[in-house]
């Protein structure tokens, strides 16, 4: 990517600053978007996107994002590259390390998987970097990195 590409991909990211983020999961997403974007600006082919649907400033709003396609349960990134999609749904770790999730995220994850489109539930950085690299960019020789956690 030439640096005048370079300038103009990041300023999307002019956002990602951590404000106010205090839950484990807001800064454990954070995390993720911060790899993701930096993985996108040393030259990898990913495309990826919050999904903010968590916080609304009232019901009519959230009715009116309804009526325009929200889609409560959706997982909270998706992410694109080499023409492959993936979701990823954040959970934070817990001490027993189950993932709790909601009825609406258990169905979007059963259409997802009626579509053929791969869904992942992530509770660190370690599983995004491993599902990306190899679910999306096709890395198959991943001893870089070093965690050997579970990815589900």
């Amino acid at each position: 990517m030439d640096i005048n590409t370079c300038y103009i991909f990041s300023s999307l990211f002019k956002g990602l600053k951590a404000i106010n983020l205090k839950k484990p999961e807001e800064i454990l997403t954070h995390n993720i978007a911060i790899w993701l974007r930096n993985e996108a600006l040393s030259g990898f082919p990913i495309i990826f996107f919050h999904v903010p649907n968590e916080s609304f400033t009232s019901i009519s709003y959230a009715l009116k994002l309804n009526s325009m396609g929200r889609i409560p349960g959706a997982p909270d990134f998706v992410v694109a590259a080499n023409g492959r999609v993936i979701f990823l749904e954040i959970k934070a770790p817990n001490e027993n390390g189950n993932h709790k999730l909601s009825n609406n995220q258990k169905m979007f994850r059963e259409w997802s998987a009626s579509s053929g489109t791969p869904y992942f539930v992530v509770d660190s950085l370690y599983d995004v970097k491993y599902i990306v690299k190899r679910h999306l960019l096709g890395i198959t020789d991943l001893s870089i990195l070093s965690d050997t956690q579970n990815i589900e």
